[in-house]
């Protein structure tokens, strides 16, 4: 069979399996042919899939991807804001715990940074705890992983003027997770 006929047919393989037909010949369960192992066309679509970072959504029909090097492409005149955030420990009451710090340094501050409604929102964040944490805004779409002493860069669009919540989802102190500012608070749009 010729390169471009294995290919069609690679594709035609791919469709009929994700619908769970048995149009590739031979017999099908729950749409995986059987006696040939794994399909060629999960094998291409395996490999095609670890090349590409995952997509998620932000906001209605909006993505954002979570990653050390990879930003969607802006696509309009809309204004872009950049904001650099880290992690990093401070004395609490119950010792050395880890706390996001804004552009401001100030780690406690009720507000952790402030946007421009409707901009796009580019957020670089620096982990310099030994453990993940999350940045999790349910009111801005976002819920990203920042993995131990890692920077990760995200972008979101920001929403119409008023103040959203945020919050780390891993447990990671009790007195930073129950204290505005320091792995909880909120973020300003005006």
């Amino acid at each position: 069979m010729t390169l471009p006929k294995r290919a069609a047919l690679i594709a035609f393989c791919g469709a009929a399996l994700g619908l769970g037909l048995a149009a590739c010949g031979g017999a099908t369960t729950n749409g995986v042919r059987t006696g040939m192992g794994r399909p060629m066309a999960m094998n291409l679509a395996m490999e095609r899939s670890s090349a590409e970072p995952p997509p998620a959504t932000s906001g209605p029909g909006r993505m954002w991807w979570a990653s050390a090097t990879t930003i969607p492409k802006k696509t309009s005149n809309i204004k872009t804001e950049v904001v650099a955030l880290t992690i990093e420990n401070v004395k609490s009451p119950e010792g050395s715990e880890p706390a996001f710090v804004g552009p401001g340094r100030k780690p406690g501050a009720a507000v952790l940074f402030s946007v421009t409604a409707h901009a796009e929102v580019k957020v670089v964040v620096v982990n310099h705890d030994s453990g993940p944490h999350t940045f999790t805004a349910p009111g801005l779409g976002v819920n990203v992983t920042l993995a131990a002493g890692a920077k990760t860069t995200f972008q979101f669009a920001a929403p119409g003027a008023g103040t959203y919540v945020w919050y780390c989802e891993v447990p990671c102190g009790p007195w930073v997770m129950s204290h505005p500012g320091y792995m909880k608070g909120k973020v300003t749009v005006s």
